[in-house]
């Protein structure tokens, strides 16, 4: 009855008031039936049941159309770098949707999506939302941009020459052809142009220290400068180590392509120098047999 909540209206405000701190307007109030439902947050409220404001969805029609003119107008190209504005904003509003019983509207407003976008796109079963294919994401595109540039960048690169090997030193002669496994890598180990490491052993003078001390004192009397220092006399000995070249190779490499950098890291240290000699064959069966392990 209209008249009766009219005369509870002060009673009305006095218990808002009173619990919640809420003043009702006197003027900005009206009195109507629920089931014609009530506006609140771009939805309105029938009952228990809840549908998008006509505004809301208004908003929205124009903003879909507003998408699918400029990707009709603009082409491919804007519809790839505006995809990811697009899916967000056609999403804010299948947000909205989803909140109420609009699957029919739902699925109306994602029907009317242009065949532009269909191609970056794709249309949930349920249409409760879109989702931009994963090539067309602004994170991929910048990592095949940048796979792009790396790719250019090493074939414009110019190959670095080969280097000497190091030397290595060991207290054992290791076999020259030898295979490893790390448990992560597996492959043979190939060394070549062993050479002995022999040492010095000064010889123990003791009068070097005292003919020292005389030759220096002998010139400052006379006012010349100091002699130089003799030689030290030393006998050479093994010292037990063996020095070696070596390279590592993963997997069982090809015994040509070992020969040659046998050959190439022989050509930088020795030049024209006499170098030792080493038996190739040895290290084509050595890796062919390596094949068969």
């Amino acid at each position: 009855d209209k008249e009766k909540l009219l005369l509870a209206m002060p009673l009305i405000r006095e218990h808002l008031w009173q619990t919640a701190e809420v003043r009702v307007n006197p003027k900005k109030y009206y009195l109507q039936h629920y089931k014609k439902g009530v506006k609140f947050l771009g939805t309105v409220i029938k009952g228990e049941r809840i549908y998008i404001a006509n505004r809301t969805l208004g908003k929205a029609m124009c903003r879909l159309h507003g998408f699918n003119r400029q990707a009709e107008e603009r082409g491919a190209a804007w519809c790839k770098a505006n995809a990811e504005h697009f899916v967000s904003c056609i999403n804010s509003y299948l947000g909205l949707m989803r909140q109420g019983q609009e699957y029919g509207m739902r699925r109306a407003f994602c029907g009317r999506i242009s065949e532009a976008w269909m191609k970056y796109i794709v249309v949930e079963w349920d249409f409760t939302k879109i989702i931009l294919k994963q090539k067309y994401k602004h994170r991929e595109r910048v990592k095949r941009m940048l796979r792009r540039k790396r790719k250019q960048a090493s074939r414009n690169r110019i190959p670095k020459a080969k280097r000497m090997t190091a030397r290595v030193f060991s207290g054992e002669t290791l076999p020259a052809v030898e295979q490893f496994n790390t448990g992560r890598k597996r492959g043979c180990i190939v060394r070549w142009d062993y050479e002995p490491v022999k040492t010095t052993i000064p010889e123990v003078d003791k009068r070097a220290a005292f003919r020292k001390r005389k030759a220096l004192s002998r010139a400052a009397k006379n006012g010349t400068p100091p002699p130089a220092e003799e030689p030290q006399q030393g006998k050479e000995v093994d010292s037990g180590l063996v020095a070696y070249s070596e390279m590592r190779y993963l997997g069982i490499p090809d015994p040509e392509r070992v020969v040659a950098d046998i050959q190439y890291d022989l050509d930088l240290r020795y030049g024209d120098t006499p170098r030792p000699e080493i038996d190739f064959d040895a290290y084509r069966s050595a890796i062919a047999a390596l094949n068969k392990a």
